[in-house]
């Protein structure tokens, strides 16, 4: 089809061959090009895949440490309350 193509250009003239061989790069180019930024995108979303998966690691670790806190606060109130109750009955 391409000689086909190229064959009735040069029946036209220079400027429809060159028109032609112009058209034939460009559209070659610009698949390679379009090639790179499909890689380049089915890399991003690895990444991007990566990084959601490291984000819902810590939230699920911060999560575990907001329940420690509220561990802790409590023991807090728990050991306030019992030495506060220990000095009131101390003679």
């Amino acid at each position: 089809m391409e000689s086909k193509i190229f064959e009735m250009a040069t029946q036209q003239g220079l400027t429809a061959v060159l028109f032609v061989v112009l058209l034939w790069h460009t559209l070659k180019t610009s698949n390679e090009r379009e090639l790179r930024l499909q890689r380049v995108i089915d890399n991003n979303q690895v990444v991007i895949d990566n990084n959601q998966k490291i984000m819902a690691d810590m939230v699920s670790r911060l999560d575990k440490l907001d329940s420690i806190e509220d561990a802790v606060d409590e023991i807090k109130t728990t050991l306030t309350v019992a030495t506060t109750t220990a000095a009131t009955r101390l003679p």
